[in-house]
């Protein structure tokens, strides 16, 4: 809970840029409870919204990464 903000949801997001050095693809690995969504190269690869869990779940994320810099951002709602 944030001060200030009871009751209320928090959002957080995450970026980082991954060069490669072909097109290849690699696994994300995320452990969360509320919705993530993510996205590469200004495309949505993931997006698991609305559903608050007591648990954590592991979401295993296959990311399509082009030759060069690939952009990702990952948005956390809790």
């Amino acid at each position: 809970e944030l001060p200030g903000l009871k009751n209320r949801q928090s959002v957080s997001v995450l970026h980082t840029k991954i060069v490669a050095d072909k097109a290849t693809e690699i696994v994300l690995q995320l452990a969360v409870e509320d919705g993530v969504q993510v996205f590469l190269n200004d495309q949505t690869v993931f997006d698991q919204r609305g559903i608050e869990r007591p648990f954590l779940r592991f979401e295993n994320i296959t990311l399509p990464l082009s030759k060069g810099e690939n952009t990702v951002y990952l948005k956390v709602v809790s």
